[in-house]
């Protein structure tokens, strides 16, 4: 299982952008995952693959 930490930082600061312009910010915020598998990886498809390096 891969976790996305680019992810995780880009919805950290659009919550932060929310929160200082008094906005809404939701207490829990899910952020994907990905299971990696062989066939996944070597079929390139998964455009959430970009963000694991």
């Amino acid at each position: 299982v891969a976790q996305l930490p680019y992810l995780v930082g880009k919805q950290a600061v659009e919550n932060v952008k929310k929160a200082l312009a008094g906005e809404k910010v939701e207490e829990s915020v899910a952020v994907p995952t990905l299971v990696l598998t062989k066939d996944l990886i070597d079929a390139g498809k998964e455009p959430m693959l970009q963000y694991v390096k």
